[in-house]
């Protein structure tokens, strides 16, 4: 009886054919020949359990790598590190014939598929260059009198009890569940809206500040825009925070001087 060896595989001319398997690049009769491989080779398919992933990432992102590292080549094409995008651009359309050798090359090069979407795709996980310079200074809650019902009422209280000790995460959790059933009031927007701005949260801040802005008549406009404006800040849009500073600008508060004594750190930090 043949011994099969699980530490190398006995066919590596068909072995080595798994990375264009995995990227989807055989021919109905290479997929074929390699399947039946596959079935006896534990080698090969520890390899295709293992490399999966990475191989899944690069046949869904390879497009848009390739289109994002060009965009900023153009944008800047004299800058050195115009120079490293295009000849990353260059490796990426030599990746998948790359993946072609011998099956010890493999993981390196999934390790580069990796770190290269966690840069390019993953903004998210680069230093916020504005981070640094917001206030994370919560809007002292008054009392109001706000149109609802005595249960909305209650529970807006317990979600305010939670704001003013700096539990965020669950006055959001209950603000949550009162403008899903009140979607017009504003003010439970507005505190929620900077509830997940303290977690640092910018997408759900810039939805519920959105809507509070849109609400609200004339109470608390410059507040509002304030923690827009710092919300956009947190998510990395400097043009749409740029425009709200010029509305506080033109609104004569106290929150325009905050604008632009934030915007003037901004432009010191660049």
């Amino acid at each position: 009886m043949k011994t099969i060896d699980n530490n190398a595989c006995p066919a590596p001319k068909i072995g080595n054919l798994i990375a264009r398997y995995e990227l989807d690049l055989l021919d109905s009769k290479n997929c074929g020949l390699f399947e039946d491989h596959l079935m006896g080779c534990p080698f090969c398919r520890t390899e295709l359990a293992e490399m999966l992933p990475e191989a899944h990432l690069l046949r869904r992102h390879r497009n848009q790598l390739k289109q994002r590292f060009m965009e900023t080549a153009t944008a800047s094409s004299k800058s050195p590190v115009a120079l490293i995008i295009k000849k990353i651009h260059t490796i990426l359309d030599d990746l998948a014939r790359a993946f072609t050798q011998p099956l010890v090359y493999a993981p390196a090069l999934a390790t580069v598929v990796v770190i290269i979407l966690l840069v390019v795709l993953r903004p998210e996980l680069r230093p916020n260059p504005y981070k640094s310079c917001l206030a994370f200074e919560p809007l002292p809650y008054r009392t109001m009198v706000t149109r609802g019902n005595d249960t909305a009422e209650s529970q807006f209280g317990a979600a305010m009890d939670f704001y003013n000790r700096g539990e965020y995460r669950r006055a959001a959790a209950i603000l949550e569940k009162i403008v899903a059933r009140q979607p017009d009031r504003w003010v439970s927007w507005l505190y929620l809206g900077i509830s997940y701005y303290m977690e640092r949260q910018p997408k759900p801040a810039l939805k519920a500040l959105t809507r509070a802005d849109g609400l609200s008549k004339y109470a608390l406009k410059s507040e509002i825009r304030w923690y827009l404006m710092q919300s956009y800040l947190l998510d990395r849009n400097p043009t749409a925070a740029d425009s709200l500073r010029r509305q506080l600008s033109a609104m004569n508060s106290a929150y325009a001087v905050k604008a632009d004594s934030l915007w003037s750190r901004i432009s010191d930090a660049r």
